[in-house]
């Protein structure tokens, strides 16, 4: 099963743990649980939903069967999942991960919140200082031409970035969007590289503090 956004893989996780936490706390057992779960579902969902509980009944462990079924959980909550299969609190465990993972969606939803306002006014800058780049300092240069005078270091270098753009600005564009849109792919696949992500914003001045301070307020009331 394809999981086209973050975001819906995190509703799909949090449904997942959830249900077959309130079914194994009625009593039921794990492969119940899973043939109850795949009834009352359909389609792909489902058929996924059988393939991990064939893994289970197979012998495989919770973290393997869910590897196996490319199910949408983290590397920490298959870790945690292998710990509570082996301690006997596997139900108590998925309703924290769930929890868990819920007060962690509405932390990264206050960061960005407070990272929008400096985001747009940063991004509004670029563009006005490009509009500046490609359409006011050609002038200059020109009316710099014709008096003949010796321009200082920093002006000559204002003058070649404002002819690069003006000559080479789409596709350097181009290029820009084509690093954006292949990094995020790479930032999707690779658990390191978000990771290293998240280091870099928690070592920002602003956001890196508010950042951590939610952190640790979620894990207080965790």
């Amino acid at each position: 099963m394809q999981w086209t956004s973050t975001q819906q893989r995190r509703n799909q996780r949090q449904h997942l743990l959830r249900t077959l936490a309130n079914l194994l706390s009625s009593g039921l057992s794990l492969t119940d649980s899973l043939s109850l779960l795949a009834r009352s579902h359909g389609g792909t969902f489902a058929t996924q939903i059988l393939q991990f509980a064939d893994a289970i009944q197979n012998g495989a462990r919770i973290a393997e069967a869910a590897t196996q079924a490319d199910w949408p959980l983290t590397k920490g909550q298959r870790i945690a999942l292998e710990q509570a299969e082996r301690s006997g609190r596997l139900s108590d465990t998925m309703q924290l991960l769930a929890d868990s993972d819920q007060r962690l969606a509405r932390i990264t939803e206050q960061a960005w919140g407070a990272a929008r306002y400096p985001l747009a006014i940063g991004c509004l800058s670029l563009v006005i200082m490009a509009g500046l780049l490609i359409g006011i300092v050609p002038q200059f240069e020109a009316l710099y031409a014709r008096f003949q005078a010796d321009l200082p270091l920093a002006t000559q270098s204002l003058l070649v970035v404002s002819r690069l753009l003006s000559q080479w600005g789409g596709l350097l564009l181009i290029l820009i969007a084509t690093l954006w849109f292949g990094g995020h792919r790479i930032y999707r696949r690779s658990e390191s590289l978000r990771l290293l992500w998240h280091r870099c914003l928690n070592r920002l001045p602003v956001i890196g503090a508010l950042r951590i301070q939610l952190a640790g307020l979620a894990f207080s009331e965790g």
